[in-house]
């Protein structure tokens, strides 16, 4: 049998729907049914509405045993307008947009197309030579995990292939050295010019992502995640500003930094809600020969509407 606090729920949802009730001078039809399915796919409620009343059952899936557990009769001659608002009961998933948004009937399982995942973090770059000087607190990471893609769910399992971007700045300030283009046409060190006020250097890379990403819901609306990205890293720049001896602002820049093209990133989360951390970790150099230094980026930060 099932159990009594659920009679208490059936009751709540009825009254929703039937507390706009009214008297009105107009015959309208009423032949409305509404199902609501728990969860745990052994318990049924049944509200249906006809000429003759208001009845709400509940139904045991295991026996197929049904109990009408309040009805109230319509009067004779009595016209009747009813109203039912938007009183259901739905768990949407956490993305920005969803064509199908997660419901008791196809949580379990589906296709959908969806868009989330927006992440900030710190970039720590790690791998660098001693004392090179890019700094895990300055430097940071914003990313749009997938701006679309198409998402397999079964069960409490889900899998999805999308498109998104990131955008790293690496970035050192504060000391007495600069980065600059060395003789290979790479990246090195080099001190300010005498009598300037130091400002900072940065380099940034730009990446449009695929990822392939597995999540597992491991408690309500509590999800892991996990996968692989694979980056195309459109552009590459390096800039550095300080204040010359004569007081000018100066900054010099530069695109031609030999940069990886395409590289692998492994991701992974932990969110509730749609809200949680997230860490990514590229095992390859985000710079390629010529005198540049190695450069791991080990990402972590936190990630909103995880789709």
């Amino acid at each position: 049998m099932a159990n009594p606090t659920r009679y208490i729920i059936s009751l709540i949802a009825l009254a929703s729907v039937t507390c706009t009730a009214q008297i009105v001078k107009m015959n309208v039809a009423a032949d409305t049914t509404k199902t609501v399915t728990y969860s745990d796919d052994t318990y049924k409620m049944v509200i249906t509405e006809s000429a003759s009343g208001l009845k709400v059952t509940s139904e045991c899936e295991t026996d197929s045993t049904e109990k009408t557990i309040f009805f109230e009769p319509y009067d004779n001659d009595v016209n009747i307008k009813s109203r039912q608002g938007m009183h259901h009961i739905k768990a949407f998933d956490n993305s920005i947009i969803s064509l199908n948004p997660e419901t008791e009937t196809n949580r379990r399982h589906g296709w959908d197309v969806v868009s989330g995942g927006l992440a900030v973090g710190m970039v720590n770059p790690t791998a660098q030579p001693e004392g090179f000087g890019l700094q895990w607190s300055k430097s940071f990471e914003i990313s749009w995990l997938n701006i679309i893609a198409v998402k397999y769910r079964y069960r409490s399992m889900a899998l999805s292939l999308g498109i998104g971007i990131d955008w790293r700045n690496y970035r050192m300030s504060g000391g007495e050295t600069r980065m600059v283009l060395n003789d290979e046409g790479g990246i090195g060190l080099a001190p300010y010019p005498d009598g300037c006020l130091p400002g900072f250097s940065r380099i940034k890379v730009f990446s449009l992502g695929l990822p392939l990403l597995y999540s597992q819901r491991i408690a309500h609306r509590t999800y892991l995640q996990g996968g692989a990205i694979v980056n195309f890293n459109t552009n590459a720049s390096l800039l550095t500003k300080y204040t010359s001896a004569e007081g000018n602002s100066m900054s010099v820049s530069t695109n031609s930094i030999h940069h990886r093209r395409v590289t692998l990133d492994y991701f992974g989360s932990i969110t509730w809600r749609g809200m949680g951390l997230y860490v990514r970790y590229s095992p390859h150099n985000v710079l390629l020969g010529h005198g540049s230094p190695r450069i791991n980026p080990l990402s972590v930060g936190i990630i909103l509407f995880t789709p």
